[in-house]
């Protein structure tokens, strides 16, 4: 089972919410991709799962997610501007007294 399931609500209905809430996201981080990675594998090895109502419906949305769907949203949106501020903070420390003589250079000749 991929996703829980809401007594009221129709199963796919669920998987349609998932998906169009990951489409909304603004950004994504590697550890959700890789979570939604493992998802993934998960669908394309084990071909039976627990079916609530509508074994067609709930297969093709399960077959969405073997096939990446989710996987390629997420990757899309990975903000790699963290990235960039995680290699100038190690470099920072890395050389802390290069660093503060570009501050002061900065400084000096009001370059902020």
């Amino acid at each position: 089972m991929l996703y829980p399931y809401h007594p009221g609500r129709e199963t796919f209905e669920i998987y349609a919410q998932a998906l169009d809430h990951f489409r909304k996201m603004k950004t994504s981080r590697i550890g959700l991709v890789n979570l939604r990675k493992d998802i993934e594998d998960k669908a394309k090895s084990d071909n039976h799962f627990f079916v609530f109502e509508e074994k067609q419906k709930e297969s093709a949305y399960v077959q969405r997610v073997a096939s990446g769907e989710l996987t390629r949203i997420l990757t899309s949106k990975i903000n790699n501007s963290a990235r960039v501020e995680q290699l100038k903070f190690k470099l920072m420390n890395r050389f802390k007294y290069l660093y503060r003589f570009y501050r002061f250079i900065k400084k000096s000749f009001n370059l902020e």
